[in-house]
């Protein structure tokens, strides 16, 4: 009885359940990318607070925030673009012309201008958090060879020039209008799983009851989980669980599915599929 439990539930961990998809190679860049630019920025300015990976989703509309940024009662939305090659402002939008590395042949490419990209972000930001702080928006260009753009909206390409003008620019907001703002952005939670196919990886939003444990007589819920790490065995998982107080806990699941928010959507997922959970703060 034993054994023949074991091979049907490894048989429906291997067969039936959810894996998070593949992401492209441009969007792997693109996330390690604004780690290091978020690493950066708080070693530049070790007392701001920044959120990466904010989730608003709204009836007016859904989108993600790279960085926002807190510092000295200022608030700030930082997209962050990893395009290559020089950028031209244009009525709206962006060439991108980039040198073909063999021929050297000048191809372009026609890129939406991702300023009226922030402006939108903050607008549903306002919307979501149910808050009007004063939020400035900077669109920051991490790799571009070259950047002409309209001086009437912040864009850089120097991080310390970034973190200089964070510092001692922008607007200030009211602190409860500030606050308010901060107290109720969701930021993303992130499943992460490395394969033979390419790195799987997806920001969401875990359902709270997704993640409920009892672990030697102690009930551990999401909000008090920093990240859990999974080894997978053919018909079980061993879960090694840190805790925001600083402790680890270990459990073992033979099947577990997660549920999340994909903008407008709910998907459920598999354990058995997933390598790291790290829990937005």
């Amino acid at each position: 009885m034993g054994l023949f439990h074991k091979i049907g539930v490894g048989l429906k961990r291997v067969f039936s359940s959810s894996s998070v998809d593949t992401i492209s190679e441009e969007k792997m860049y693109g996330n390690d990318g604004e780690i290091e630019v978020e690493e950066e920025l708080q070693r530049l300015i070790p007392s701001c607070i920044i959120k990466s990976n904010v989730m608003v989703n709204t009836p007016k509309g859904n989108c993600e925030i790279d960085l926002l940024v807190s510092y000295d009662n200022k608030l700030f939305v930082i997209e962050v673009k990893h395009w290559l090659g020089r950028l031209y402002e244009q009525d709206g939008y962006f060439i991108k012309e980039k040198d073909d590395r063999w021929t050297g042949e000048v191809h372009e490419k026609e890129l939406k201008s991702p300023f009226g990209q922030v402006k939108r972000q903050v607008h549903l930001l306002k919307e979501q958090t149910n808050s009007n702080p004063w939020i400035n928006t900077i669109v920051f260009f991490a790799d571009a060879e070259y950047v002409e753009a309209n001086d009437d909206n912040a864009w850089f390409t120097d991080i310390e020039e970034l973190a200089d003008y964070i510092k001692n620019d922008g607007h200030t907001s009211r602190p409860q209008e500030l606050k308010k703002c901060l107290d109720n952005i969701v930021v993303a939670d992130f499943l992460y799983s490395p394969s033979f196919w390419g790195e799987r990886s997806l920001h969401c939003i875990i359902k709270e009851e997704s993640l409920v444990f009892n672990v030697n007589g102690k009930r551990i819920t999401k909000k008090d989980i920093l990240r859990i790490d999974i080894d997978h065995h053919f018909s079980y998982d061993d879960l090694i669980i840190r805790l925001v107080n600083g402790s680890v806990v270990r459990t073992t699941l033979e099947n577990h599915d997660i549920i999340v928010q994909e903008d407008d959507y709910l998907s459920r997922y598999s354990f058995a599929k997933i390598k790291t959970i790290i829990i937005g703060r």
